[in-house]
């Protein structure tokens, strides 16, 4: 019963880790392509 709700707690922080990659990941992407398209607006 401990080994089974270990298993499970282990299974559900990677997914979680997981997911917080892939969050993370489209974040900065988003973050670049506003930053990058803030530029060339305001470049002259």
């Amino acid at each position: 019963m401990v080994l089974l709700f270990v298993g499970g707690f282990v299974q559900a922080v990677q997914w979680l880790l997981w997911v917080g990659i892939v969050v993370l990941a489209i974040a900065v992407i988003a973050w670049l392509m506003r930053s990058s398209a803030g530029r060339k607006k305001t470049s002259i």
